[in-house]
C-alpha cells in the first residue's frame, strides 16, 4: 500500500469514525472518488473496529464481577487433584484452583509474609 493510498484511506476512516456505527457504511458508499477496492478496504477496517468497540467495556465488567465475588467471599473454587503438592511462588502459597481454560489455570493464593 503506497503512502497516498494509506493517507486517503486514513482520512476517510477518520471522517467515518466521527459518525455513529449505523451511518458509517452509508458514508463510505456516498464518499466520492473511491475505487471499489478502497471502499471495500474501508468497510473492512470499520467492521474490525466495530467488532472490538465494546472489548474494554466487557473486560472491565468481567473484572468488576470477579472483584465483587472476591469481596463477598462467593468465589467458587475447585478442589485441587489428590496428587497436587502445595507449592509456593515467592511470598504466595497456592490454595485452590479457581478456573481453567484457554491459556492455563487460575489459582487462589495467599501471601505468607
Amino acid at each position: 500500500m503506497d503512502t497516498k493510498h494509506w493517507t486517503s484511506l486514513n482520512t476517510i476512516l477518520d471522517d467515518a469514525l466521527k459518525l455513529t456505527p449505523d451511518e458509517r457504511i452509508t458514508f463510505i458508499y456516498q464518499y466520492k472518488g473511491l475505487s471499489d477496492e478502497m471502499r471495500q478496504e474501508a468497510i473492512s477496517f470499520l467492521d474490525s473496529i466495530h467488532k472490538s468497540d465494546d472489548f474494554w467495556d466487557r473486560l472491565i465488567e468481567s473484572n468488576n464481577e470477579l472483584i465483587e465475588q472476591i469481596d463477598s467471599n462467593t468465589l467458587t473454587t475447585q478442589p485441587i487433584e489428590d496428587s497436587y503438592q502445595p507449592f509456593q511462588i515467592g511470598p504466595y502459597k497456592i490454595l485452590n484452583k479457581i478456573a481453567s481454560g484457554g491459556m492455563g489455570d487460575v489459582y487462589l493464593a495467599e501471601r505468607t509474609d
